[in-house]
C-alpha cells in the first residue's frame, strides 16, 4: 500500500469533522487574509474544524487578522518569520497536521506553497493551493519564487485556484478560477456619510505595495475634478514613494483601519 493509501479518506459521512489547516505568510490584513476569515467563518458554521499556521509579522494589521481568524472559529498558530528558523517553522506545521489529524492543507503565497508541498508529502495530507495575485519578488526571496515556480509548473500540489484566467496564464500553470472575495456581511446600519454631501468619494483598500497600481489610481486622481475626494486604505512599503506622487496631496491617507469594509459603504466608488 503507498504512502497517499494509508490515511482515511474524507467523507461526508464521518461524525468527526473535516479539519483543514490554513498556511499563510502574512504580511497585514488585506484581500488574502479577509478571504481566509471570510471562509473560516462561513464554513465553520457547516461543521469544518480550521487551524490557521500563520508567519506573522509584528504589526496592528496581523494582530487583527489574528483576532479576526480565532473568533471566526479556527485554532491559529503563529510560525517564526525569520528565514534562519524555517526547521522550526516546518517543525511546527508537521506537529499540527499530525496532532490535530489535519484532513487537507490550504496553502496560501509562495512560501505556504513550499511548505505545504513539503509537509503534505511528509504526512500524506492532500494540498491545496491558492495564489491571490501574483508578482515575482525581488532580493533573497527570489529563491523561494523559483521554488514556488518549480512546483506550481510541476502540478506538485492536489489542487490550485487563482483568481483570473489571465493570472493562470502569466503565471503558466493549469488552475482552477476562484475570484478573490469578502464576505458580504457589513453592519446592519450603514455608517454616517464620511464626506460632505453630493462629494463623489471614490476610494482603494490595499497594501501599499508596487504590484497593486495605486500610482495608476493617483495617476488618475490628477485628471479627475478638484470638487471629488480621494481615499486611500492600507499601509505598505510603498508608501513613502507614492506619497512623492504630483497628486498625493488629493487624496486623504488614512492608514489601515480595520472597518475598512464598512467605510467602503460611503465611498461612490
Amino acid at each position: 500500500m503507498s504512502r497517499s493509501e494509508t490515511r482515511t479518506p474524507i467523507s461526508p459521512r464521518r461524525n468527526d469533522p473535516i479539519r483543514v489547516l490554513h498556511l499563510r505568510n502574512a504580511s497585514g490584513y488585506y484581500g488574502a487574509e479577509r478571504c481566509i476569515v471570510s471562509w473560516i467563518h462561513t464554513l465553520s458554521a457547516r461543521g469544518i474544524a480550521f487551524h490557521l499556521a500563520v508567519y506573522a509579522n509584528p504589526d496592528p494589521s496581523t494582530a487583527d487578522f489574528l483576532g479576526d481568524a480565532r473568533g471566526a472559529g479556527a485554532v491559529v498558530h503563529e510560525l517564526p518569520r525569520s528565514h534562519g528558523r524555517i526547521l522550526t517553522a516546518l517543525g511546527r506545521i508537521f506537529r499540527v497536521v499530525r496532532s490535530e489529524k489535519i484532513d487537507l492543507i490550504h496553502a496560501h503565497e509562495n512560501r505556504s506553497h513550499v511548505a505545504g508541498w513539503l509537509i503534505g508529502g511528509l504526512t500524506a495530507t492532500p494540498v491545496v493551493g491558492t495564489v491571490h495575485g501574483y508578482v515575482p519578488t525581488r532580493g533573497g526571496s527570489r529563491r523561494m519564487d523559483y521554488l514556488n515556480q518549480l512546483f506550481l509548473r510541476g502540478r506538485r500540489l492536489s489542487a490550485l485556484t487563482v483568481p483570473s484566467r489571465q493570472l493562470a496564464a502569466e503565471i503558466g500553470v493549469d488552475a482552477h478560477v476562484m475570484p478573490n472575495a469578502v464576505s458580504a456581511r457589513l453592519a446592519a446600519t450603514p455608517l454616517a456619510a464620511l464626506s460632505p454631501p453630493d462629494t463623489p468619494t471614490f476610494g482603494v483598500v490595499a497594501r501599499l505595495s508596487r504590484e497593486k497600481g495605486i500610482r495608476v489610481f493617483l495617476d488618475a486622481v490628477a485628471r479627475l475634478p478638484d470638487t471629488w475626494r480621494f481615499v486611500i486604505l492600507g499601509e505598505g512599503p510603498e508608501r513613502a514613494p507614492l506619497c512623492s506622487h504630483p497628486a498625493a496631496s488629493r487624496v486623504s491617507w488614512d492608514g489601515y483601519r480595520p472597518d475598512a469594509i464598512e467605510r467602503m459603504r460611503a465611498w461612490t466608488g
